[in-house]
């Protein structure tokens, strides 16, 4: 017992010491689960996948959503409302690449992704060692959650690495010593998105469910 003890505590310190290589191995796994095959794996396109695409088109061609609405901040989509950010995003790529398949319209949530990656490691730095932060970066890495919501070009998904964002945001004002304030800024202002967002979606939904109802007439 006491010998596997000591070879953990080499390998603990080994990675404690050595924490940048595997920082980029894990970065970089992270990379290959979510670029593999992504205009491929999954297969065709979400309803919503393709309902953003064509307000993207629209946008990037024209300046209006399917609607003939000029730079709306919140789509229509198929009637149940939809956040404007992602379809946004397609339409700058569309802008630049002149067409769109299913792989760029998944690489805005594909980068997403990564960052979130990143900053899973960078958030329980804050508080843990550099081991135990790298173990948490590659258990987010290989969720097949994390994997499977990266390869769907869907806006709802930008929720949850951006509410991450924004604990790190403030965690970081919080601990900090300088440009306080500057942080705190930023922070409220992430959270106050991710607030307004998930407003929406509610808000949406609901309207959905109770769409008989008078009081949302």
């Amino acid at each position: 017992m006491k010998k596997w003890m000591n070879k953990y505590k080499e390998f603990s310190n080994f990675v404690e010491n050595h924490y940048k290589i595997f920082f980029v191995i894990i970065l970089a796994l992270a990379i290959f689960l979510n670029v593999f095959k992504i205009g491929r794996i999954p297969s065709g396109l979400n309803n919503d996948e393709v309902g953003s695409t064509y307000d993207a088109y629209c946008i990037a061609n024209y300046g209006v959503d399917r609607f003939q609405n000029e730079f709306p901040v919140y789509f229509i989509n198929y009637g149940d409302g939809q956040n404007a950010l992602y379809t946004y995003l397609i339409a700058i790529l569309i802008k630049i690449f002149g067409y769109y398949n299913s792989t760029i319209i998944r690489i805005p949530m594909l980068i997403v992704s990564v960052i979130e990656v990143i900053v899973a490691f960078l958030l329980v730095n804050k508080f843990r060692s550099k081991k135990e932060s790298l173990l948490f970066m590659l258990l987010v890495a290989i969720s097949p959650w994390h994997i499977m919501k990266s390869r769907w070009g869907l806006e709802s998904y930008l929720f949850s690495p951006f509410q991450l964002f924004s604990i790190y945001a403030l965690v970081s004002a919080a601990l900090s010593e300088r440009k306080r304030i500057f942080k705190f800024i930023i922070s409220g202002f992430l959270f106050r998105n991710n607030f307004i967002y998930l407003c929406n979606f509610i808000y949406s939904t609901s309207n959905i469910t109770f769409s008989n109802v008078d009081i949302f007439y």
